[in-house]
């Protein structure tokens, strides 16, 4: 037999830390109906927290909100009656039911070693204790996986469920293999090593480890997924997996020594080649503490390096709160009491806007203070404050949007991406401010007038005059927008342009909360990054080379880029920073501006008329069709004269505009937030202000939440009524860079769109008018609706001859 590595026997080191008697193999019906009866509780008990409000009490207590239940689950069977939940709460129901079977199927059908009375009390009350955290976090509306009502389904729940339904196939596949052989007498007192188990010698712990961080994952987001798994993942490798191969080195001798060689994995397949098991963990500390390459060095060994990384990250961050929280100075903003032990305030990602009006309300100046996981951060408002934040030289914009947005690209206008390359915003501004200069826009007009134009023709020779205007019109804003800071080669490529927009989108989607928390940890959203970002990075190189192998030039902006001697990583950032300044805006807006368009008729024939007098005042044949006209309007006109569309575009800004806007102290020195000094902002804090403060504050505007551009007419004014009463263009020290081009391809989008369609509004799926949908205020950015929207149009030219037209 091997001796064990630490020279003791099992029985007299590890198993006593073992939870299971390994080598007593016997009956033990009291123990085993102990086990079974104790795990059918628990469906029970969930269902009693899920549909019966057991909880709902302590929930209060505690001061959290309960999810309101969604519509019941409707199948026309006897689970209407008989279960009554939403379909989201079906599922979790469904989760606690499947791994109680699970499990009693393995003690009953697969598991020889005795389950004492004892054994099957702790298994019981463990599982029914973890499934009842689940389910109170989902039902605790601040820390529900759920961030919109029960909107069914959602991504945590898609994702955990995967999780889920893999981890248990795996687990149970695994030990009902390895069951079946083990009852040949053939087998007896050898190792068993095929079916899933030549993939991972405890790839069982490995389908536990899955479906736990599924179950949690599904119910109480993204954050408390990984911590589920990763404890049960450090637990498996430090604890279970080292007792248990003690065990079995000491049981099956060199027999098992082969089988390590042949299967070198003992918990993640491929992740990683056999190390001494001794020095393992060891190993993944100093890659964690040493390698600078953890985005490369996550995609070959994700699971475990980031189980590991999470607990650091745990680590240092309880030694956090425990510690440097103490010296926070005490004329800080008033502290949040939303705040989670680690992770900080979980609301701050998860229902922002609900969460600072909360907070709001409760500070007796407005402002107030908490932790974004280890990151002190100062929540402002109000008009003074908001001064504070627009005008102080000494909060910094680029250090602070980074950071609190989990990395993206580059932007220089509120509600923007902030960049990790240190210096970048003035290369940024340079280049953006050289290319949108007029004589550039000018000479690009022709070009911009064609990609509008080929978009509006595709739409009038539509058999059907149906289109989701955040499908079209978005797109040919992202072609706008790329033709005026990328490449025409793409520009020009349907194809191409498409696969641009799939990176960009995907990338614009990984702010998640753990990079924010822990920007330094490998995790799935900086993998995707990662990936996306390489995607392009290859795709822009391809172009670049191309001209200069070619010898081609073109007269665009990649052109100016390459004349400036900018490097292809410089590019594709800038390029990045610009399409997230002009699309998160711009795309959106255009869109929007047609939806409100079509359910205001005052507004909409103020837009006609405007655009018919333009078009006559530069071509004033009133036989040539009005789209032919505006084809003679010039760039200075398209820029000044269209003031009612102006106001439009402004009034869309302001319902769109959600989320906050970011700074960072980076002085070294409190910045007072009054006159005498009773709250600041301390050296190295984050700064932030909700956007909805500004915009959908009822004593600035009136019905806010109503689109209404005559309240920014001189009668009414209503953006003045306090300093900085508008944020539409950026404020103070940080005006919008974009805001020309901006306005100049919404007014050609809106001028053309209503010149070839006189009459368009919204219908649902099956023709009925539908109206403008609901803005979600906890947006963190300006984002497409959560609904389909389908605009119906008329066209003007759609009976007239090639030749009119």
């Amino acid at each position: 037999m091997a001796s064990s590595k630490s020279g003791d026997s099992y029985s007299a080191s590890s198993s006593k830390r073992d939870m299971i008697a390994r080598g007593v193999k016997k009956p033990n019906n009291i123990g085993t109906a102990t086990f079974v009866g104790a795990r059918a509780l628990d469906p029970f008990l969930q269902y009693s927290i899920l549909g019966q409000g057991l909880g709902n009490g302590l929930i209060s207590r505690l001061g959290g909100e309960v999810l309101p239940q969604g519509p019941p689950l409707i199948t026309n069977s006897f689970l209407d009656s008989a279960i009554g939940l939403s379909p989201y709460r079906t599922i979790l129901f469904a989760m606690s039911a499947g791994s109680m079977l699970k499990q009693n199927i393995t003690v009953l059908a697969c598991t020889q070693e005795e389950v004492t009375p004892q054994t099957g009390l702790i298994v019981g009350a463990f599982n029914a204790a973890m499934n009842s955290v689940n389910s109170l976090l989902f039902v605790c509306r601040q820390t529900s996986a759920s961030t919109n009502g029960e909107h069914f389904p959602q991504s945590p729940l898609i994702v955990g469920s995967i999780l889920y339904a893999t981890g248990i196939a795996v687990e149970l596949g695994s030990e009902v293999q390895r069951a079946i052989w083990k009852r040949d007498p053939a087998n007896k007192g050898k190792v068993y090593g095929s079916g899933l188990f030549g993939l991972s010698r405890h790839v069982n712990y490995l389908g536990y480890t899955m479906w736990r961080g599924g179950y949690a994952l599904a119910a109480g987001g993204w954050v408390w997924g990984a911590i589920t798994a990763g404890f049960f993942a450090y637990d498996f490798t430090q604890r279970g997996i080292p007792v248990l191969q003690h065990y079995l080195e000491e049981k099956y001798g060199e027999q098992y020594d082969h089988y390590k060689q042949a299967v070198p994995y003992k918990f993640v397949p491929y992740s990683h080649t056999a190390q001494a098991e001794a020095s393992e963990v060891q190993f993944y500390l100093e890659r964690v503490s040493f390698n600078m390459a953890l985005d490369n060095a996550f995609l070959a060994e994700h699971t475990t390096l980031s189980a590991v990384a999470l607990s650091i990250a745990l680590f240092a961050t309880a030694f956090y709160y425990t510690f440097a929280r103490a010296s926070l100075p005490a004329n800080l903003p008033q502290y949040t009491t939303e705040t989670w032990p680690i992770i900080g305030c979980m609301q701050f990602f998860t229902e922002r806007w609900s969460f600072f009006q909360r907070q709001m309300t409760k500070s007796p100046t407005g402002n107030f203070t908490f932790h974004a996981g280890h990151k002190v951060a100062v929540a402002l408002s109000g008009e003074e404050s908001r001064k504070v934040f627009f005008d102080s030289r000494q909060l910094g914009f680029s250090e602070g949007y980074g950071p609190l947005l989990g990395g993206g690209a580059v932007t220089t206008s509120e509600n923007g991406l902030t960049g990790d390359i240190e210096n970048f915003s003035d290369y940024f501004n340079r280049r953006l401010n050289a290319m949108l200069r007029g004589p550039i826009l000018a000479k690009g007009l022709p070009q911009m007038l064609a990609d509008v134009r080929a978009t509006l023709d595709k739409l009038a020779a539509s058999k059907n005059c149906i289109t989701n205007p955040f499908d079209s019109i978005y797109g040919v804003v992202f072609q706008l927008t790329m033709r005026a800071v990328g490449g025409r080669e793409i520009a020009d490529d349907p194809v191409l342009l498409r696969k641009v927009l799939q990176y960009f989108e995907a990338i614009e989607g990984t702010a998640k909360p753990l990079n924010i928390m822990y920007n330094w940890m490998p995790t799935p959203a900086k993998a995707l990054r990662t990936y996306n970002g390489a995607k392009l990075y290859m795709l822009f190189k391809k172009v670049v080379d191309a001209r200069k192998k070619e010898d081609r030039h073109e007269d665009d902006a990649l052109q100016y880029l390459i004349d400036q001697g900018d490097d292809v990583v410089k590019i594709i950032t800038f390029v990045l920073g610009a399409l997230f300044a002009g699309q998160l805006n711009s795309g959106i807006n255009a869109a929007y501006i047609l939806a409100y368009l079509s359910d205001t008729p005052e507004w909409l024939g103020r837009v006609q008329d405007e655009v018919n007098t333009v078009a006559s005042r530069y071509n004033g044949d009133t036989s040539i069709p009005l789209k032919t006209r505006l084809a003679d309007v010039p760039i200075t006109a398209w820029e000044t004269e269209f003031p009612m569309i102006d106001l439009c575009l402004k009034e869309s800004i302001r319902l769109q505009s959600a989320g906050n806007a970011f700074r960072k102290n980076v002085s070294n020195t409190a910045i007072p937030l009054n006159k005498s000094g009773t709250e600041v902002i301390p050296p190295g804090a984050y700064v932030t202000y909700a956007v909805g403060d500004l915009n959908f504050n009822t004593d600035i505007y009136t019905d806010p939440d109503h689109f209404d551009p005559g309240r920014y007419l001189p009668d009414r004014a209503e953006d003045r009524k306090q300093h900085y009463g508008a944020m539409t263009w950026g404020l103070s020290r940080h005006p919008c860079l974009g805001m020309r081009f901006a306005k100049l391809e919404n007014n050609l989008l809106t001028a053309f769109f209503v010149a070839y369609f006189d009459e368009f509004h919204l219908v649902d799926r099956k023709g009925n008018r539908a109206d403008v949908p609901l803005l979600n205020k906890e947006n963190h950015t300006a984002k497409k609706p959560d609904v389909e929207v389908l605009l119906k149009y008329h066209s003007t030219v759609m009976a007239l001859s090639p030749e009119q037209q």
